[in-house]
């Protein structure tokens, strides 16, 4: 029997802070806020770590915020070799935006 291989698409979104704002119809929590910050800066470099550990290459999702936000991180993201997909500046807002066109 032939040797086989298995594909797989990694993707990553880093919504970060942008994720949380203005999140459940009422105003913004500190508390979800923090969390952003700590996936758009620890997160996002536990992730590279591991992905070069095992010499992966994801497809990176970051809205502009997160650009804006996280610049240092997001560039090390770009120089680690990864593809970057920009969407939105701020999702959250985006899915207003949608929703009342639609």
């Amino acid at each position: 029997m032939g040797k086989k291989r298995v594909l797989v698409s990694y993707g990553v979104d880093v919504d970060a802070v942008s994720g949380w704002l203005g999140s459940y119809g009422g105003e913004d929590s500190s508390n979800d806020i923090s969390r952003g910050y700590f996936a758009g800066t620890i997160g996002t470099r536990r992730v590279l770590k591991f992905l070069a550990k095992y010499d992966i290459k994801a497809t990176w999702f970051i809205p502009g915020h997160s650009l804006e936000t996280f610049p240092e991180d997001m560039a090390a993201v770009r120089d680690a070799g990864h593809e970057i997909g920009m969407y939105l500046h701020n999702p959250t807002k985006g899915r207003t935006f949608i929703t009342h066109d639609v």
